[in-house]
């Protein structure tokens, strides 16, 4: 009997896809004054007991009937079964005070405050690193960028001035806070793309399929400041600092440009071979020693240039 052939997987098949992913979103003020409202006058809402079947407008109806509230719009929500919109807070309060809970016909209705933390787990970011990432756009440099291109749970902290008054123009130079140094990329394939236009009446367009730009950017680890606290909890006024060095161009890690098409080298068992040890106080010549091939045709970009540059033009 003939054995049929297996079909092939189609486009987005569920196993072929990464199991996890892992960003970063920074709030923003939206998101931030969305969270006060919603602290203020959000619930959520699931059911209890048997878990009778109930809709929103059911629910709503409960909430009117038991409580004498009916400024309040209710939505399907999940894990928990609904979340509640209250026009005014003290309504809110009377729905989820203790016990938290009430009765209608056969509905057993639970209810809680919403929670900006609900179904989180806490990240706690000790380390606080200086970085110099190569490879991002001038019109890019931005603390929304920056936040995607470093990886899982490390937070931009600050800019260089250096870098946000444009006198150095080789890098985008940065502080974080880290969970895990450990852990922030090397290299990392940044996609940049324009906005998909608007259609007329600023409806969805109906142009067909996008196209971005991918590019590599490469992430320098300059220093480490470890603050984690010790066995008491207390956070030390001196934090343990571990200076790194790097090379333009060069991927942390490795001794020569590769190409950035080119897969990563096989990591070798000693790492300690790779790491060298540097003068904190020579961050002004920290990665040059390859900027004699590259051009200087950028220099008249920026009015302000600092002793770094300075110092460029001189060893040119």
């Amino acid at each position: 009997m003939a054995r049929h052939a297996s079909r092939p997987l189609r486009i987005g098949d569920p196993s072929l896809r990464p199991e996890e992913g892992h960003v970063v979103i920074v709030a923003t003020p939206e998101m931030e004054a969305n969270a006060a409202s919603l602290e203020s006058l959000g619930a959520f809402l699931w059911l209890g007991g048997n878990r009778a079947t109930a809709n929103a407008a059911e629910i709503k109806e409960a909430i009117n009937a038991q409580l004498g509230i009916d400024r309040v719009t209710v939505a399907p929500h999940y894990p928990e079964d609904f979340f509640a919109l209250f026009e005014f807070q003290h309504h809110r309060d009377r729905v989820t005070a203790s016990p938290g809970r009430f009765r209608h016909a056969s509905l057993d209705i639970h209810s809680s405050n919403w929670r900006r933390d609900a179904h989180s787990d806490v990240v706690q970011a000790n380390y606080h690193v200086h970085l110099c990432i190569e490879g991002i756009p001038l019109n890019a440099w931005s603390d929304s960028v920056a936040a995607q291109v470093l990886g899982p749970d490390t937070f931009v902290h600050y800019f260089d001035i250096a870098t946000l008054r444009r006198e150095d123009a080789s890098c985008l130079r940065l502080w974080a806070w880290s969970d895990n140094p450990s852990s922030i990329p090397k290299v990392q394939r940044v996609t940049f793309a324009p906005r998909v236009p608007n259609g007329p009446g600023g409806a969805p367009s109906a142009t067909i399929g996008h196209r971005g730009f991918r590019r590599r950017a490469i992430v320098h680890l300059n220093r480490l400041e470890d603050f984690t606290p010790d066995a008491n909890g207390q956070v030390p006024r001196r934090p343990r600092t571990d200076p790194f060095t790097w090379i333009y161009g060069v991927v942390d890690g490795e001794e020569r440009p590769r190409d950035p098409l080119d897969p990563p080298p096989r990591r070798r068992e000693d790492d300690d071979c790779h790491r060298r040890d540097d003068d904190c106080d020579r961050d002004d010549t920290r990665g040059r020693d390859n900027d004699r091939h590259r051009s200087s045709s950028w220099r008249g970009l920026f009015r302000s240039r600092s002793r770094a540059l300075e110092r460029r033009a001189d060893e040119v």
